[in-house]
Order: C-alpha cells, then sequence, then structure tokens
C-alpha cells in the first residue's frame, strides 16, 4: 500500500472487506500476552528465567503521552525521554530472549512528596522501630510488582 494508511484507504485498498468491518477490526480487544505466550511456549527450554528491563527513549517535543525529564544510563545524564518497561523469558541455555510484555511507565508522585517532614537530617526524634514484615513499595517497586503479578496471574501452562 503507498500513500496514508487509514482505514478507509484499507478498505479501498482490499476490495473485499467495509470500512466497517475493517473499524470492528481495529476496536477488537486482542491479549496479546496470551498470543506471545502460545507463540513461544514449544520452544523454550527447561531453565528459564523472567526478567525485566527499564529503557528510556529520548523524544523531543512537548506532544508525546508521557513525555518529560528522566535519566538515561547511556547518555548519563536527564533528558527529555519516556520510559517503557519490558518484561522477557530467557532461555539461560539456548541464550534467547523472548519479549512477552511492554509498557510505558509513568511519573510516580507521592501524596506527601510536595510536604516536608522533617528539618533535619536522620531519624526523627521519637519515632519507633517498625516491622520489617509490612514493607511498604514505593515509586517504581510498586509498578513493577504490579505488572509482574499481571504476568504471573496468567494462565501459562508449559
Amino acid at each position: 500500500m503507498s500513500g496514508r494508511v487509514t482505514m478507509l484507504s484499507i478498505a479501498r485498498w482490499n476490495g473485499k472487506y467495509s470500512y466497517r468491518t475493517i473499524e470492528r477490526f481495529f476496536d477488537m480487544k486482542i491479549d496479546w500476552l496470551t498470543i506471545k505466550w502460545n507463540m513461544i511456549k514449544n520452544v523454550l527450554g527447561t531453565e528459564l528465567i523472567l526478567v525485566a528491563d527499564e529503557s528510556t527513549i529520548t523524544k523531543a517535543g512537548k506532544a508525546t503521552f508521557g513525555v518529560g525529564w528522566n535519566y538515561s544510563g547511556l547518555l548519563n545524564k536527564t533528558v527529555n525521554s519516556i520510559q517503557i518497561i519490558t518484561f522477557s523469558i530467557v532461555d539461560v541455555k539456548r541464550r534467547r530472549s523472548f519479549p512477552i510484555f511492554t509498557r510505558q511507565l509513568q511519573k510516580y508522585r507521592s501524596k506527601d512528596s510536595s510536604k516536608k517532614k522533617y528539618d533535619k537530617p536522620g531519624r526523627p526524634k521519637g519515632s519507633k522501630n517498625k516491622n520489617s514484615k509490612n514493607i511498604q513499595l514505593t515509586g517504581l517497586f510498586r509498578v513493577i510488582y504490579f505488572y509482574l503479578s499481571f504476568i504471573l496471574n496468567q494462565q501459562f501452562s508449559f
């Protein structure tokens, strides 16, 4: 297909399906995680690792959704960019990676970030020891935990 690719041009180009049929196709919810899993489960070995990788993609302008100032390890500075996280299954013996889930990360802002709790550095007077079993995840760890639990709750059968 040459020129602009729109639903109307697809409908005119194919000659078989109407504009409304193509509109219905693009409106469908597709479970990509299950599709990707069904494609790779037959080629996986026995020794597997689930890995997550956060990447920074530089962007210019202000119109891109989620664009902001993020740290880039490659450039070793803060750049105007978006952040994505990808979960992959790695076959250790064959040294192959199969990406199964990618999402754009949003800036996490806590409700208390604008308020300064303490003026002095160090532990505040009168604070008690806390139980280390009751940990509250913050920032990126909360996002990773959400996506990881989403992946692990899928009905994957080996």
